[in-house]
């Protein structure tokens, strides 16, 4: 009920402002749809996120368990996101083996989850930074980690970051609107995943944020119990 006539708000101000169907008329029409267009995408990221962390938190989102490849994974989320590094000029790294085992996941939802992590941290990254992408093998274990050149957070920060609808409030955020529910919905699907998320950041160095997960799927209490220190 809420996604079907935004994605119509979408489409049709798509068209009025490609002007798909002839001029139309007045230039300030066809930038005002391409503007409504723009406002309804990001509303529709924000309801989409906000559906997805409530179907998490009353345990009614499902999983649906593939064999995936971890650099195949790490490709598609370059693909998607090197348009906003591009923009905010910031450099990708990446440094995923294509010898890493098969990780048997929810590829939709792990790539919603680095999805959220790189967007953050190349959007709080300022110009000439670098944001990166990289996995390892500990065991049983596929270790993945985002890290950034970024502002930071302090201790309190992160809490903040990892609330539901926490904002924090500093220069550069305040250029970046949100729900705030990025860190927190990722953190939700990691534990969906049967892995564990930890995130770590110093003011003004950077922010690293590391999911685990068991390279089977299952759950042991060795992954709920890892201790994150040396994750890398």
């Amino acid at each position: 009920e809420l996604r079907t006539p935004l994605n119509a708000i979408i489409g049709f101000s798509e068209i009025i402002g490609a002007e798909m169907f002839g001029p139309a008329g007045n230039p300030r029409y066809a930038s005002y749809g391409r503007d409504i267009a723009t406002s309804g995408r990001h509303l529709l990221m924000l309801i989409n996120d906000i559906l997805d962390l409530s179907k998490a938190e009353s345990g009614r989102m499902s999983v649906d368990l593939a064999e995936v490849s971890p650099a195949r994974l790490a490709e598609t989320c370059l693909r998607m996101i090197e348009t906003q590094a591009q923009e905010n000029g910031v450099r990708l790294v990446v440094e995923v083996p294509e010898d890493l085992p098969q990780l048997r996941t929810d590829e939709r939802r792990l790539v919603q989850v680095l999805i959220n992590l790189l967007s953050n941290a190349v959007k709080f990254t300022p110009r000439d930074g670098t944001v990166s992408l990289r996995a390892s093998v500990a065991g049983d274990r596929l270790i993945l980690v985002v890290e950034d050149t970024g502002i930071g957070m302090s201790p309190e920060e992160i809490d903040v970051a990892l609330s539901v609808f926490g904002q924090i409030e500093s220069a550069m955020h305040r250029h970046h609107h949100g729900t705030g529910l990025g860190l927190p919905l990722a953190a939700r699907l990691v534990d969906l995943l049967g892995g564990r998320f930890d995130l770590t950041s110093t003011r003004g160095v950077g922010t690293r944020a590391v999911v685990v997960l068991p390279l089977d799927g299952s759950t042991p209490a060795s992954v709920r119990d890892l201790e994150m220190t040396g994750a890398s």
